[in-house]
Formats: structure tokens, sequence, C-alpha cells
């Protein structure tokens, strides 16, 4: 027979094996981790992988620590540890492979926390080093001296820079910073460099005063054991000032056509000496392009195609200029078909894409300067070319017509060189974009009253064949 305190003690045991069990509850639960195999990786080069903490668990998962051991573990590189994951959370911790050798290398990463059923879960890393053909950046020097040069005089330096590795070498990337003395003469983002071949880094130094400049220059290439190339320049000493820094902020891309903003604002002098002065240059794919300056910004018309560079330097109250600062917009087109024409004097050159329909000053299937918008009708607008942009008054000559997306047809693009204005023959180019990509470009010399046939686009396919006939003289001269 039960007692009476029997009785009574029972809600008291029954409370705490409920306690109990919401305790185990939240307790955290490490999910088992699946091993990780970075397979063949080029030595050298370092590949990316990721370890997914999973806690399946309510409570918070602490990570007291989490090693790499074993023969290979040099080879593996962790990126940053939390301190914790929360309860029914993933996180996603990243891991490095740079293989040095043509080994396999193999090491356990084990994570160490408060999961009391897996307190050291272990989770095996593998990859594999292979030999392949590399690139390998070698400079003649890391540094230029310019020695004592007068204030408003100029000396001028170089350096080479080789490939001396067996794959192609990619420029991805060109950074000055430092004093605004020094100048380089050309930009290498974006040179592809051969085994065997150079870039001559060629730099003007032409101080102000003559206490003295330094500044570096950054070579970023797809070198796998030297991404960066760090080369100084001192002139006059070397001095040791610290210089303001021109920070420039800009979109990556944009359309044709489009105006884009360039902030210049975040530029800053180190030591406090402002206001700043800002000097901006822009250049574009066939010309310097047209800019509004907006206090510390610039505004920039992408007429063309292409990539555009934006420079800025910055100079501050008492005199220091910074390094120029260089921004990159390429400006690609959206529509499926994109044709531009571009010529560099006074004289007014007219596009014209016809369809397989068309003949030249045809009113209904020729779109030019005096048919800008005609009515193809097949896909309803979307199918319809448009000139978006006409000659402009001063060179360069810019004309654009574009189909955002072509109906089935085999397409004309000619040029009509309609009046030269006293400047005689000229050079005209046309360039093709298709999908956004140039699949051709072309030029030709003309004289006044001639067309060329540059090529033809058969769509949807998207051939583009040149038209290598002779220049020839229009029956008319005018749409009917």
């Amino acid at each position: 027979m039960v007692s009476m305190l029997a009785l009574s003690m029972l809600p008291m045991f029954a409370g705490c094996t409920s306690q109990v069990e919401g305790v185990k509850a939240l307790q955290p639960d490490i999910v088992p981790l699946d091993n990780i195999d970075f397979g063949d990786i080029v030595v050298d080069y370092s590949s990316q992988g990721a370890v997914r903490i999973n806690n399946n668990g309510l409570g918070d998962l602490e990570i007291d620590e989490i090693t790499i051991n074993g023969e290979g573990a040099a080879a593996f590189t962790l990126g940053d540890v939390p301190e914790k994951v929360d309860g029914k959370s993933i996180y996603e911790l990243p891991v490095w492979f740079l293989p040095v050798d043509p080994l396999t290398y193999s090491a356990t990463l084990t994570i160490h926390s408060n999961d009391e059923d897996d307190p050291a879960l272990p989770v095996t890393l593998t990859g594999h080093g292979i030999v392949a053909p590399t690139p390998d950046i070698e400079c003649t020097s890391l540094s230029m001296d310019f020695g004592t040069v007068g204030a408003g005089s100029s000396n001028t330096q170089y350096l080479m820079c080789t490939n001396v590795g067996d794959d192609i070498l990619e420029i991805t990337n060109e950074v000055q910073l430092g004093s605004g003395a020094f100048s380089l003469v050309q930009d290498h983002t974006g040179y592809l460099l051969h085994s065997g071949n150079s870039i001559t880094l060629l730099v003007n130094y032409t101080p102000i005063t003559g206490d003295g400049d330094n500044g570096t220059i950054t070579l970023s290439s797809n070198d796998p054991d030297e991404p960066e190339t760090l080369i100084t320049m001192v002139g006059n000493g070397g001095g040791t000032f610290e210089y303001p820094v021109a920070v420039v902020d800009c979109p990556t891309s944009a359309v044709p056509r489009q105006t884009v903003l360039v902030r210049g604002g975040d530029s800053y002098d180190p030591n406090g000496y402002e206001p700043l002065t800002y000097m901006w240059t822009a250049t574009g794919p066939y010309e310097e392009v047209e800019t509004t300056l907006i206090g510390t910004d610039l505004s920039v018309q992408l007429d063309l195609a292409g990539e555009y560079r934006v420079a800025l330097q910055v100079q501050n109250s008492i005199g220091l200029l910074s390094a120029p600062t260089v921004c990159r917009i390429d400006a690609i087109p959206d529509e499926e078909f994109h044709v531009e024409l571009v010529w560099t004097d006074v004289n007014d050159l007219d596009l014209h894409v016809l369809n397989g329909a068309g003949v030249l000053f045809d009113a209904v299937n020729d779109c030019n300067y005096c048919n800008v918008n005609p009515d193809w009708g097949a896909l309803g607008s979307a199918d319809d070319p448009t000139l978006d942009l006409d000659a402009r008054s001063s060179p360069p000559g810019v004309e654009n017509i574009n189909i955002e997306s072509p109906a089935d047809d085999a397409y004309s693009v000619k040029v009509h060189y309609y009046e030269d204005s006293g400047a005689g023959d000229v050079t005209a180019t046309v360039n093709v974009y298709l999908y956004g990509v140039l699949e051709g470009s072309y030029s030709r010399v003309m004289s006044r009253n001639k067309v060329w046939d540059v090529a033809q686009i058969v769509w949807p396919e998207g051939y583009v064949v040149e038209t290598t006939g002779d220049l020839y003289t229009p029956d008319v001269r005018y749409c009917e």
C-alpha cells in the first residue's frame, strides 16, 4: 500500500523529469560531417571548399577550437572559426587547399565543441597536387630611384616584367599609391603575356617641390605563388610624407547610352590637410568622354560599348598630390543586336541596318537617320530596329542601331558617307555586338557619297559575315 507521503511526492518527481527532458532538448547536436576531397589541383594554385557545421539541436553549439592534423596538414588553411553555431543553424567554414608539390595530401580536421555525444568530431580532408603549365612573373627590379630632380623638371625610368612561366600570364590589375609626382605612362590591366613576353613599366617623375616623394605600384596577376608584385618608387630621397588618397566608387558595368555617377567623396588626407581638390579624367573606347563635375563626383556619359576608364587624383591643402585611382566600367549592350558606327572627324556618315527585304533608303525596311524606328512587326516592337544615337555636331561621330530581339532573318549593315564638310576621306569603324559580345569590328577609309557594305548578320544563328566588295555610289542619296 502506497503511503500518503509517497503520493504527495509524485508531482515533484514528475516535474523534475520534465525539467531534465527540457534541458536535454536544448542541447546542441552537431551532425556528422562529410569528408572533403578537393580533387586534382595544380601545384601552387589554391582551391576553396567549405565544411558545413550543422547544429541540429536547439541549444547553441559552442566551438572550443578547430584543429587540422596529419601529414598533409600544412596544405590546408581554415577561414574564420566561429565561437558558436546557433541552434538549428548551419555555418559554412571556408577551407583552402594549396598543394606545393605533386603529391596526395591528407589531414584530419577536428571540431572540438560542447556536443556531449561528439565533443571531437573529425572530418577527413584530401587533395591531389598535379603538375601543369603555370605563369610566372619576374621583374628586372622591384624599385625605381629617380635620384635628384628639380621642382618642375622630369625624369623617366622604366623596368620590365616578363612571363618566365609556361602558361599565359594575365595582368589583372595595376594600382598606384603614394605621391602623384609619379605617373605611369600606360595602364597594363588586362594584358595577356605568353611565355617569354614582357611589359615595360614606364614612369615619369615630376616633383612639385624638392622635398622628396615616394610611392608604389602593385601589379596583380594570375601568377599562383606571386599574385601581387610590389614595386617601390622614390625621388629626391623619398621624403617622409603621407599622401592624400583618392578613393573612387563606380559601377563595374553599365549599358551604352547610360549616364553613370562615379563617386570620389570618400577620398581623404591621412594628416587632415583638407579641403581636397578633385581632378578627374575619363577616357572611352575611342575618345575623351562627356563628363559633368557634381561636387566631389563625376557624371560620365557612356555613348559607346566598350571599356571606360575614370581616374581621380586629389590634392591636399598643402599641395601634395595623390596617386591616381582608376575605375573601369564595361559598357555592355543589353539588346541582342547592337551595331555602332564611329568616325573621328566633322564629316557626316550614316549607319543603315536593312532586313532581308530592304534596299538602301527604303522607307520601310531600312533603319537609318530618316527612318529611326521602322515597324518590322513580326514579334511586335521587340524585333523593330531603333537608331538610338545619331551623329553629333562635334567629333567623334557616333551612331548605333539596336534590336531588342531580332526576328529570324538576314540583316545587312551599311554605311553611307553623306557629306564631307571639307574634311575629305575618313576612316569609319563598325562594331557588331550580339548578345553583348563583340562579334566583329571592321574599318574602311571612305569618300563622300560612297556606300560601304559592311557585313551580313544571319539570325538566329548569329553569324556575322564580312562583305569585302568595293565601295560604290548609291542610286539615290536620300530616303524615298
